[in-house]
């Protein structure tokens, strides 16, 4: 919104405080120009409305955002602790097998040695 300048009236004003005609003129017809990009008080207010209300939407999504991924990657962390758990349960499980072989085999050998090496 541009601020409107009554510039007779204000020429006036600048005369009446002992400015020159020219002078008068000169200043303003440069506030007049000027008037145009000059922000007023209700622009900066609206301005500063739509900015806020432009940052909450961000922010909204942000957190939206935010939450998702913090879903998803619980989520993935689930999945892989359950993969993991699995894993580990299967090795337990292979290394117990293992170990009662090698007992077998050891008392196979013992009974053989004992066999063999009466004492």
């Amino acid at each position: 919104m541009a601020y409107a300048v009554d510039t007779d009236a204000e020429i006036k004003k600048l005369k009446a405080a002992k400015c020159e005609d020219e002078l008068a003129t000169a200043i303003v017809q440069l506030v007049a120009r000027s008037s145009d990009e000059l922000a007023t008080k209700a622009d900066l207010k609206m301005l500063e409305t739509e900015l806020k209300t432009e940052m909450n939407s961000l922010e909204t999504g942000l957190r939206a955002e935010m939450k998702s991924l913090e879903t998803e990657l619980k989520a993935e962390m689930n999945s892989l602790e359950t993969g993991l758990k699995a894993d580990m349960k299967s090795l337990k499980d292979s290394m117990t097998i293992r170990s009662l072989m090698a007992v077998g085999a050891l008392a196979v050998v013992l009974k053989a040695l004992d066999y063999f090496l009466p004492f």
